[in-house]
């Protein structure tokens, strides 16, 4: 188990932790870490579960509302102002866990 680092912007993490602070589905353009390493998010520790990729003209943007989006065009215009247009670019899902604090 190794600890990696994920950046948000503000508005980004606010967005995941208000539509479940439990389970956070986040697309990265590399691989942050592999299943079972953990990383500290709000100060809250969060193993990664799933680790997977797809590129841009796969399904990635059945993503959005896991993502704390309020429409799958609204996930689709970050999606592409981050990443791009080129189809054929592979996109890595992480699926984090939030671990429970130690003494609960």
């Amino acid at each position: 188990m190794k600890q990696f680092t994920l950046k948000f912007t503000e508005e980004n993490l606010k967005r995941h932790l208000d539509y479940n602070k439990n389970l956070i589905f986040t697309i990265r353009d590399e691989p942050k870490g592999g299943q079972g390493d953990v990383t500290i998010i709000d100060g809250v520790i969060y193993e990664l579960i799933l680790i997977g990729y797809i590129t841009m003209k796969g399904t990635w943007n059945t993503f959005w509302k896991s993502e704390g989006f309020s429409s799958k065009e609204e996930y689709e215009t970050e999606i592409h102002r981050i990443y791009g247009d080129d189809s054929t670019k592979k996109l890595y899902i992480h699926v984090l866990n939030i671990l429970p604090s130690v003494g609960e």
